[in-house]
């Protein structure tokens, strides 16, 4: 039996149209069994809505896109998109599969490891660097997990190992690309875990509300299931933080990338993609798909 898939990401007016355009873009392009995967693009909060070039390069890339302001609560609060989104997906989109996308992001390969097994609930990638994330007892962050983790309703101690920096970390995941199996109901349990910690005014000390939705989430996954599975390095690749990996794990070439993360550094971004991609030395510029995004940015003049 098949299994059914559908992507959701959120767009609002401004740059992150551009970045749901090219995320779109790629994935047709180079998604293989996947390219013609639905894609569903939700405006969740009672902001500008975006033009009607983004509306009608949605239409033609066959992009269902919705504008219902399911963020009412928080709306001060764009990272409560997410949960707010992914639930009203759970209940309204037939598939068997939900895969959330930041926009940011762009596709090279088919993303398989987005098809769950029957014995995996949910898909992610390990944070990049530790942050507002805890080493267990002793560590300066803990407090504020352990009084998320009562409130959720933990009970388990998984750990994962952050991508970068190498810290042997409390469970915490990446928000921008997260596939789960929508029978599970997570989106609506994430939803209703992130109310509850809003409500208490719940922080990390030293980033304040920036990371809650996300540390939220991971919590919420240890709540509900063991069974998760890790995607490769190949899937969200921190391509601003490129320089940070040890070079037996740089990527050299895009095409052997499955998709890559590019906001993730104020300082790479504010330099615009393709001015910042070109000053890796060590990325492979010969390869065609760095010669596709090169030719999508000299063929689109907004800015990414």
């Amino acid at each position: 039996m098949s299994t059914s898939m559908a992507f959701l990401i959120c767009t609002e007016a401004g740059p992150i149209e551009n970045h749901s355009l090219l995320l779109v873009e790629s994935i047709r392009k180079f998604g293989g069994t996947f390219k013609d995967v639905p894609i569903y693009s939700f405006e969740v909060r009672d902001t500008p809505k975006i033009s009607e070039n983004t509306l009608n390069t949605f239409k033609n890339l066959n992009v269902t896109h919705i504008r219902k302001f399911l963020n009412q609560k928080y709306s001060y609060f764009p990272f409560a998109n997410q949960p707010c989104l992914g639930a009203w997906a759970e209940e309204n989109i037939d598939a068997d599969v939900l895969v959330l996308l930041d926009s940011d992001k762009v596709f090279f390969n088919e993303p398989q490891e987005f098809l769950l097994s029957s014995k995996e609930d949910i898909g992610v990638r390990p944070v990049y660097i530790k942050n507002v994330g805890s080493e267990g007892e002793g560590d300066p962050n803990d407090e504020y997990w352990q009084q998320i983790y009562e409130i959720i309703g933990v009970k388990n101690n998984m750990y994962v190992t952050s991508t970068i920096d190498k810290k042997k970390i409390r469970a915490y995941w990446n928000g921008g690309m997260v596939a789960v199996q929508r029978s599970l109901g997570f989106f609506s349990k994430w939803k209703n875990d992130l109310e509850k910690v809003m409500e208490k005014e719940l922080q990390p000390r030293e980033t304040g509300i920036f990371y809650v939705s996300q540390t939220v989430m991971a919590a919420t996954i240890c709540a509900m299931t063991e069974n998760v599975k890790t995607f490769s390095p190949q899937y969200n690749y921190p391509i601003s933080l490129h320089h940070k990996l040890s070079e037996s794990e740089q990527i050299g070439n895009f095409d052997n990338l499955v998709s890559f993360h590019y906001t993730n550094s104020n300082k790479f971004r504010d330099k615009g993609l393709d001015k910042s991609l070109e000053r890796l030395k060590t990325i492979d510029k010969s390869s065609a798909r760095y010669q596709w995004l090169m030719e999508y940015f000299a063929k689109h003049t907004t800015n990414i």
